[in-house]
């Protein structure tokens, strides 16, 4: 009798330890973030653009889960980590930036019949969709948070509005069907005063 207990709590004992073991492997896994090649922005005024000798932003920053990571360098996390990133920008435009998108493509994320693929879209102010969106002045207008000149300031998937909230709910979902390890900067996308803003496919990003 004591023979079939010992038996039988080897196998549970067995059995946990490869659970443990295919869990540390997941969150072993390697994943990476990469960036372009350095290219000068666009500053587009009505229908015309022009090249800047200027980025809109610096990515001060990167996070995921919490922890800083290094363009270009693995790292290790959990399968949605993804949902956790985390950029601090600076402004670097010379002007005030009323609203700002980063678009961190997801190539693994392939849409509908393999065409094109998802990505995490950070925006200020924080869970901005591309809808107007700031507080109404108590004159009926509409007041900007601005991001000034040389401040900084965090971007994340963080929010509440029903659009990005599906995002993200689509994200994690992504996050368990596709093996999702790299993230690329897609395009940075800065608003200056509704009439003029800078696009452009890289932006410099410090490294921890």
């Amino acid at each position: 009798m004591s023979g079939s207990l010992t038996s039988g709590r080897l196998f549970c004992a067995a059995v946990a330890l490869a659970a443990l073991t295919i869990i540390a492997a997941g969150q072993a896994a390697t994943r990476v973030i990469e960036w372009g090649p350095a290219q000068k922005g666009l500053l587009y005024v009505g229908d015309s653009a022009s090249e800047t000798d200027y980025y809109a932003v610096e990515v001060r920053e990167i996070t995921v889960e919490g922890k800083p990571v290094a363009v270009g360098r693995p790292f290790a996390a959990a399968a949605d980590w993804a949902k956790t990133l985390t950029l601090k920008v600076r402004n670097t435009s010379g002007r005030p930036i009323r609203r700002l998108r980063v678009i961190l493509s997801l190539p693994e994320w392939k849409g509908e019949r393999g065409v094109g693929h998802g990505a995490v879209v950070l925006t200020y102010p924080l869970g901005e969709t591309g809808a107007a969106q700031g507080e109404l002045s108590r004159s009926g207008g509409l007041m900007w948070a601005v991001l000034k000149p040389d401040e900084e300031a965090e971007l994340s998937l963080r929010c509440e509005a029903t659009l990005c909230a599906r995002h993200l709910a689509a994200l994690a979902e992504a996050s368990a069907a596709h093996r999702i390890t790299r993230a690329e900067l897609h395009s940075v996308w800065a608003d200056f005063d509704g009439r003029e803003f800078w696009w452009g496919f890289y932006v410099p990003a410090r490294s921890p």
